[in-house]
């Protein structure tokens, strides 16, 4: 047998996210598994219970309802949370500390960034969201911007997503036919 280049060490590992999640699921569900292997079996023999304890270890914003995974055919035909609802931008804007949500590097290579903490993200998606409104976009409108890859196409995005808009995105760069294949997909 090999010896391993590295190995972590108990620490390490205990400080991991598997870790927690395994601790979560003693200190929720009363489970405890001896190992990986046993945690990954345990994952693809139980996916119902699997997704619905990855849901709450991840502390997702939103109503769960069951069942969490209706089995298919193959992995295709599968469905997870069919019955939850949940706003992708509600979840994603949890934080409003100083750290960084976007550290911004422009496209044609140049040193010029700009960084956006989680307030300043925070507050330019309440600023959009207010605009959209206002304008009167509501759940299930669609929204197409025609915008390059920047720190206000992102907040854009999570302002028209609060609302349950759909949301779709085309840089400059796509050209006019690749402007009108990607918009053409929102019908």
């Amino acid at each position: 047998m090999k010896k391993p280049i590295w190995q972590p060490s108990e620490l390490h590992i205990a400080q991991t996210n598997l870790s927690a999640y395994q601790d979560f699921l003693w200190d929720d569900y009363a489970l405890e598994f001896a190992d990986y292997q046993t945690l990954h079996h345990w994952s693809v023999t139980e996916p119902g219970t699997f997704w619905s304890s990855i849901w709450d270890f991840c502390e997702v914003i939103g109503d769960k309802n069951d069942p969490a995974f209706i089995p298919g055919k193959g992995m295709l035909d599968a469905s997870f949370f069919p019955n939850a609802r949940l706003n992708f931008a509600e979840n994603l804007l949890r934080r409003h500390d100083s750290e960084d949500a976007i550290v911004f590097w422009s496209e044609d290579k140049h040193k010029l960034h700009r960084r956006l903490c989680w307030r300043q993200l925070n507050e330019l998606v309440s600023r959009l969201q207010q605009a959209f409104q206002a304008l009167g976009l509501t759940a299930g409108d669609r929204v197409a911007a025609y915008m390059a890859n920047t720190p206000e196409t992102v907040a854009a995005m999570l302002a028209a997503t609060s609302l349950g808009a759909i949301w779709c995105s085309c840089s400059p760069d796509f050209g006019g036919q690749g402007l009108l294949d990607r918009f053409e997909q929102l019908e």
